[in-house]
Order: structure tokens, then C-alpha cells, then sequence
């Protein structure tokens, strides 16, 4: 018997290149979460749905449920927001009103570089507000980050992601209150790492085969990024500029052309990538494909996930909705 189909959830934005990408493939989408909401220290929402995407979304039963997050992950927002009852419950109320007013399928946190020392504040807000969304009828979902072990690693950039990024996360308890859960399974090497894949096939394989400890598969969302990044040398020649740039899959491939290098496929990773001089000094650049979502897609299928979830629309190669099925609406 085939494994079950995976539902597709995709992350939005309002740059136009996103919203044209929901309204071209809406029918392939089952939840899209655009990320429209923000939460100050004090607990105060703000942000409001784009009519274009309410529209197409209507037009397609693609339920809607968006995003909140703390403006720019900024750690001393989040973390006065979630030590703060009154701010706490300042969000929860004001996430029950904007459901009810725009009838949104519910809501998903996207809470980060939120401090480990505020686990137990994080699991109040989403017990509290998975309850008061409940009573009328909405859902609560969450973005976390990865994890691949229980406690505070040792060395010195694992122990600062723990503290930083990753040991906030109840995943047991978080599971319990949501809908379902979007591990992000990205990015695996970043500005502070050498050059690598955003999420290499070994490692989300470790990830998912840890986190399925933690969350049941039924609830288990497996992210699957859609954009690339470029490793380049504008630090080391002291301009200040970021060690790293995201490309979408139009960029890495335009700038492949551009530097007329033909980019590799990596088995053990799954993933494409290529390299280039410029200024004497090596550029690399990691992204996506089609191919790469087919085999992370396939691998979520395997483990009967409950869904996939991409970030973003709009920076997929597009001969992966070729390859995507339609939605299935409402079978969960």
C-alpha cells in the first residue's frame, strides 16, 4: 500500500513575488500560513491580512492560519513578552479577535531566539492560547526549531544554539496543545558555519528520526526550505557585509549562468551547489530544486508526517508544482 500523501502547507510573505506564487498555485495548498503578525514586549499584536490572499484562499478552501512572530527574533522582546502574564495574555486575546473577525483556520507561533531559561513561559503561552482558541473552534500550530538531543550540548556554538535558539522548546508538551508542529529542518549551515547545505539529507534525517520521539507523526510537520545561500568573501576583504546572502532558485541559477559554472548535484546530501572565484577568493552558494524538495517530500511521506511545511513562496523552483498533488483539503 503506497504511503499516504503528505498535506502541503506553505509559508507566505507580502513580497509580490510570494503572494503571485499562492495565487498561481493555490490549488496545491492546503494551509497557508503568511506571516502578517507581530508581538511587542508588552503582549500588544499588530498586522492585518492581505485581501488578495484572503480572496484566493476563500476561492480555493486553502485555510488560512498566520503567522506571529517577535519583530526581527529580537531576544529581549520575546523574552519580556513571555514573562509577562499580562503581555501573555494580552497576545492570547488579541489572536482569539483577529480569528474571529477574519475567520482564519487558527494561528501558528513563530516565537525565536527565544532564551532556554523561558521554556516553561513558552509552554503557558501555548497551553493558554491553544484553550482560548479552542473555544471557538480555531487551531494553534507552531514553528520550532530543530533538535537532535535532550540536553545542553558542550561545545562552545552548540551550547550558544541551545541557549539561544533551540532549548526552548518543550516538543512533548508543545505537541500536546497544537494542531501540529512545523520542525524547522533548516538551516543546518549558516554565517556562522562553514559553507554547506540549508538542510542536508543526513542531518534531516537525524533530525526527524529525534523529533519523532518527541512528536507524534500525526502532528509532525516536516519544514522543507525553498531558498538557497550564498557563502561569500565580503568579510574577509573587510567591506562589513554579511559572510552569507539568501538566493531563491531563480538567483543561484541566474548567478550559475552569470559565472558560467554548472552547478552539482551532491548524493549524500540531495541537494544542488556550485562554487566560483571572484576577486580570487572562492564564493559558494547552496540551494534548492525540484529534485531536492521530491526527495524531502518522499522522506516525509515515508514516515507518514502529517504535513510538510516550506519556507517561502515565491523562491521554489517551479517545476516542483509539477510534481506536487493537489490538495486535499479537509481529510485532516
Amino acid at each position: 500500500m503506497p504511503a499516504e500523501l503528505l498535506l502541503a502547507v506553505f509559508y507566505l510573505t507580502r513580497e509580490p513575488g510570494s503572494v503571485r506564487s499562492f495565487v498561481a498555485h493555490a490549488e496545491k495548498i492546503d494551509i497557508v500560513i503568511p506571516a502578517w503578525y507581530t508581538a511587542d514586549a508588552y503582549g500588544a499584536v499588530t498586522g492585518q491580512p492581505d485581501p488578495v490572499v484572503m480572496e484566493t484562499a476563500r476561492k480555493h478552501g486553502v485555510r488560512v492560519m498566520p503567522l506571529i512572530v517577535n519583530p526581527d527574533f529580537h531576544q529581549p522582546t520575546v523574552h519580556q513578552m513571555l514573562t509577562s502574564p499580562e503581555a501573555r495574555a494580552q497576545v492570547t486575546a488579541a489572536l482569539v479577535e483577529e480569528c474571529r473577525r477574519h475567520r482564519y483556520y487558527g494561528i501558528q507561533f513563530d516565537f525565536e531566539h527565544i532564551p532556554a531559561q523561558d521554556r516553561g513561559a513558552l509552554n503557558v503561552l501555548v497551553r493558554d492560547t491553544s484553550a482560548a482558541l479552542a473555544r471557538d473552534g480555531f487551531k494553534l500550530s507552531l514553528a520550532a526549531m530543530y533538535q537532535t538531543t535532550p540536553e545542553r550540548p558542550e561545545p562552545a556554538y552548540d551550547a550558544w544554539l541551545w541557549d539561544n535558539w533551540l532549548g526552548a522548546y518543550d516538543l512533548p508538551e508543545i505537541a500536546r496543545h497544537t494542531e501540529f508542529v512545523s520542525v524547522m529542518t533548516y538551516d543546518h549551515h549558516t554565517e556562522r558555519t562553514p559553507p554547506g547545505p540549508i538542510a542536508g539529507f543526513p542531518w534531516v534525517e537525524q533530525v526527524l528520526d529525534y523529533c519523532l520521539k518527541l512528536v507524534p507523526k500525526e502532528k509532525f510537520s516536516l519544514g522543507i526550505p525553498l531558498y538557497g545561500r550564498r557563502w561569500h568573501a565580503a568579510v574577509a576583504r573587510g567591506e562589513g557585509a554579511p559572510a552569507t546572502a539568501t538566493v531563491n532558485h531563480h538567483q543561484a541559477v541566474e548567478l550559475a549562468a552569470q559565472m558560467a559554472v554548472t552547478p552539482a548535484w551532491d548524493d549524500r546530501e540531495r541537494a544542488p551547489w556550485f562554487w566560483f572565484y571572484q576577486g580570487g577568493l572562492r564564493n559558494y552558494v547552496f540551494y534548492n530544486d525540484a529534485r531536492s524538495f521530491r526527495e524531502r517530500y518522499g522522506l516525509g511521506r515515508s514516515r507518514g508526517l502529517h504535513s510538510f511545511s516550506s519556507w517561502v513562496l515565491g523562491a521554489e523552483d517551479a517545476a516542483m508544482w509539477k510534481d506536487l498533488p493537489p490538495a486535499r483539503r479537509g481529510e485532516r
